[in-house]
């Protein structure tokens, strides 16, 4: 499955309906968003309420991913753990093109079951040589090293 933080509520209950019967699920990209819930939304005097009535459970009972699910070399496991790879999203392929990122280490995956070599988040920051210099410098980070501040915003 290619997923990212916009992979919501049903493709989600795709992944653990089928985790649940034994199928084995891979997936390569992000941590999906995690809503195992649902609702039926009710009306009262103009203002309508979606209160949560349904926790959407597997055939094994499993339905705890509020968090989501996780490629399980993500740096920090925000979900539910499953096997893949974490691979950001590529906008500069059309979708389904085979050099995409996403579908590239889906079909390395599928031939050889590894995944792409994760890109070292602090090797790859680059300094644009027009920035002014005496930027400060934001707490560290544990997962991705020193981000640059140049605005106020790392």
């Amino acid at each position: 499955m290619l997923t990212g933080p916009w992979t919501c509520s049903a493709s989600e209950l795709v992944i653990n309906a089928l985790r649940g019967v034994g199928v084995e699920v891979v997936l390569v990209g992000e941590t999906t968003c995690g809503k195992p819930y649902g609702f039926f939304p009710v009306d009262n005097c103009g203002t309508t309420y979606s209160t949560v009535q349904i926790r959407a459970v597997n055939a094994r009972g499993f339905g705890d991913y509020p968090d989501g699910f996780s490629p399980e070399n993500v740096r920090r496991i925000e979900g539910v753990a499953v096997p893949g790879c974490e691979v950001a999203d590529d906008l500069d392929h059309p979708f389904g093109d085979p050099a995409e990122a996403r579908v590239a280490a889906a079909l390395r995956y599928r031939a050889d079951g590894a995944c792409p070599p994760a890109p070292d988040p602090v090797a790859a920051l680059s300094i644009d040589p027009g920035q002014p210099t005496g930027a400060p410098i934001a707490e560290p980070d544990p997962d991705i090293g020193y981000l640059i501040v140049t605005d106020g915003r790392p």
